[in-house]
């Protein structure tokens, strides 16, 4: 059954990438905090694919969660960007879980409730509002 994915980015990009991170540095000095982040980020992804593989659309949504929470702690809210973070919590606050589908500069989202027969209506009247593009997702479960 296809699952409510959507992608979402800003129309005008402005503060994506203007703060370069430091985490790339901080593990190659070892620095434990980094180095336990990307274990977890990696315990993150198997568990995620168990999640899709059993079709528990709950838990996707938790582990989609964790992943930018973990992100945030990491990279620190100045390197995301507020665009990028306003995204996020408007999402949020329409029952989705988000994280960044790559460096930043858009979201994958996951929309948690069966409202209606449009779960993804009100996260994308929120997100275009603020004028950031919403794009919905034709992704399946696996059989």
């Amino acid at each position: 059954s296809s699952l409510p994915f959507f992608i979402a980015y800003e129309a005008d990009p402005s503060d994506s990438g203007k703060i370069h991170s430091n985490v790339r540095a901080r593990w190659d000095a070892g620095e434990s905090e980094v180095v336990s982040a990307m274990k977890t980020f990696g315990e993150l992804a198997s568990k995620a694919r168990a999640a899709i593989e059993s079709k528990d659309h709950g838990a996707l949504a938790d582990l989609m969660d964790q992943n930018f929470n973990l992100r945030r702690k990491i990279y620190g809210d100045a390197c995301l960007g507020a665009k990028n973070l306003q995204m996020v919590e408007l999402c949020r606050r329409c029952n989705c879980a988000v994280k960044f589908p790559g460096s930043g500069g858009a979201v994958l989202g996951l929309c948690r409730s069966e409202e209606a027969n449009d779960p993804m209506h009100k996260v994308q009247e929120a997100l275009e509002a603020e004028n950031f593009v919403f794009c919905p997702l034709d992704l399946v479960m696996p059989e």
